[in-house]
């Protein structure tokens, strides 16, 4: 079983993933700035089909705070709908 900060760096890793495409497909200036709960509403913005939540907000807080526990499961939910977002988003061309 992986530990907390496993799972964090999961986290962290998959959202810099997304940010960086984020950044490359609609600009740094409309993407870099954002941060948690603005970034979150930018994804389900540009993808509505992938919809990230209060709890990802927690998740993506996690990143910074050692305190915030993250489980497996909501690690694995997390990666797969930033692997939506990447798949779905208009950008990409491909909404199957």
């Amino acid at each position: 079983m992986l530990e907390t900060q496993d799972y964090t760096r999961l986290i962290y890793t998959a959202d810099m993933l997304a940010k960086k495409i984020s950044i490359q497909l609609y600009g740094r200036e409309n993407t870099a700035h954002l941060g948690s709960r603005e970034w979150l509403d930018y994804l389900n913005k540009t993808c509505p089909s992938v919809s990230f939540s209060n709890e990802d907000e927690t998740l993506v807080k996690a990143i910074y705070d050692p305190g915030i526990s993250i489980s497996e499961k909501q690690a694995v939910t997390f990666t797969g709908k930033i692997k939506q977002w990447i798949k779905k988003h208009p950008a990409h061309g491909s909404n199957k």
